[in-house]
Formats: structure tokens, C-alpha cells, sequence
């Protein structure tokens, strides 16, 4: 599945890595730590399906390596593998190169520089639509729910449809009732002034039944928190918060759709 930017790090928890790991949290991406270990790189290497994995391989060994290599490919998962071994063990590079690990990179090292090189790795890694479009739903299905839309509620796959159309297709100038409305009418067998009065009522429960901290963390502006949201307004700022959360990966989905 989809995840942000993820980087695995197998290594004593110490030293240059720690350093590593503050400059990348400045660049918004994760970091995972796990011992040096092939059993637990493997078990974070499922649970999390990081992009890169950095290791040290004067202490994983080339046995381990090799699995490592192997394990990654599986799934059609193939995260990038990060080598940074220590001096004295250069002639293993040629070996693990011809593995697939391709970066190798001697200890000590440029904390900055390395930092650079995974955040550059990061931005370059392809993004997987369908992957990238289930997590944004999944997103907006959790909002909703801090919202107090329940699943129970007719209009909340409505508005769920109607974010992910704002979100996907971009377009230029909004037009719910004469765009929006009547694909989502077509695809639930439904009419237009259903669709619209379902969300309606789904905006004014949610508005009814929400905290004021609920609202302030999705509905900033003061004439929102004053009174209800129309349904345009509502599903507007929804899809302006998630934007503004994965903006980064939005930016590589829509430069990926026009390629």
C-alpha cells in the first residue's frame, strides 16, 4: 500500500545515524528504526513497505544481504537499498553491487550529503495511483468520522466521491450541481436533488453534533465556526486540508497523470 515517504533505518540507534534522521524530519520524510538484523529489516519491510533501507553491511554480512535483496523483490515491492558499510570493507562494494545494491556509500560520512541524496531518492521514487487514491480515501473517510458523519449517514459516500472528484480531477472552476452532482447521481442509480440533499443533511448533522475543537481543526476561518458551511464550502476546506498534507505527493500524481 501507498505510504509517505518512509526510510528504514537498520542500524545501532547512535552516532552519524541519529544526526541523519533529524535532518530528514526536516524534510518531512519518516524514519523507521529496526535492529541490523535481516529478521527485522524483513519484518518492517512488511508492515511498513519503506522506500529506501539503509543498512550497514559490514554487519549484516553477505549472506544476509543476498536474502535482503531477494526479500525486497517480492510483491512487485522494490524499495531502494542504502548501503552505508564501514572503511576496510571496500572489496565487498563490487560484490554488492552486482547483488542490486547500487548505492554504497563509506562510513563516516556527510550527514548533510546523505541526507540531500535520500531526500532527492525520495522525490524521484514513482508513485502508485491506485495505491496513492486509496489512501486519500481512506483519509477523507477518517475526517469525515472526526466530523461526526457517520457510515450510517446516505450522503457521506456522496461527499467522500465529490472530495476525491476536487482532489483528482482539478477542476478550474467548481460546478457541483451541473458536473459533480450528476456523476455521482449516475453512479448510485440516484437523482441530482437526492445526491444534493443528502450531503446537505450530512453537513448540517455534522455541524450539529461536531465540538468547536473539531471544527477548528478542519474549519479555521472564523465565518465557518459562526455558521454551517454550504455543502460546496464544506467539501472545499476538507479537500484543501488533505491537499495541504500530501501536497508533495499530489504534486507527483498530477506530473505523472500529464506524462
Amino acid at each position: 500500500m501507498f505510504s509517505k515517504y518512509t526510510i528504514l533505518f537498520a542500524e545501532n540507534f547512535s552516532g552519524q545515524y541519529i544526526g541523519l534522521a533529524d535532518a530528514l524530519n526536516e524534510f518531512n520524510i519518516g524514519a523507521i528504526y529496526c535492529k541490523n538484523e535481516i529478521v527485522d529489516i524483513q519484518i518492517n519491510l512488511l508492515n511498513y513497505k519503506p522506500a529506501i533501507i539503509v543498512f550497514n553491511s559490514s554487519e549484516l554480512g553477505l549472506k544476509s544481504v543476498k536474502e535482503l535483496v531477494e526479500h525486497s523483490k517480492l510483491d512487485n515491492y522494490s524499495p531502494i537499498l542504502y548501503n552505508i558499510y564501514s572503511y576496510g570493507d571496500d572489496e565487498k562494494v563490487q560484490t554488492l553491487q552486482e547483488m542490486g545494491v547500487k548505492i554504497n556509500i563509506g562510513s563516516p560520512y556527510n550527514t548533510d550529503a546523505v541526507s540531500s541524496h535520500l531526500k532527492v531518492i525520495c522525490e524521484k521514487t514513482p508513485i502508485n495511483k491506485n495505491d496513492f487514491r486509496e489512501l486519500i480515501h481512506h483519509n477523507i473517510s477518517e475526517i469525515l468520522t472526526e466530523l461526526n458523519v457517520g457510515h450510517r449517514c446516505t450522503g457521506r459516500d456522496y461527499i467522500i466521491d465529490c472530495i476525491m472528484f476536487i482532489l483528482f480531477k482539478r477542476p478550474r472552476k467548481l460546478n457541483l450541481n451541473g458536473e459533480v452532482y450528476v456523476l455521482i447521481a449516475h453512479k448510485y442509480n440516484s437523482s441530482l436533488e437526492s445526491v444534493e440533499r443528502a450531503i446537505r443533511l450530512a453537513v448540517e448533522s455534522s455541524w450539529r453534533k461536531s465540538n468547536m475543537d473539531i471544527k477548528t481543526k478542519y474549519f479555521s476561518e472564523s465565518c465557518f465556526i459562526k455558521k454551517r458551511p454550504t455543502n460546496s464550502e464544506f467539501m472545499l476546506q476538507i479537500s484543501e486540508n488533505v491537499y495541504n498534507e500530501y501536497r508533495i505527493y499530489f504534486d507527483k500524481y498530477y506530473r505523472t497523470i500529464k506524462n
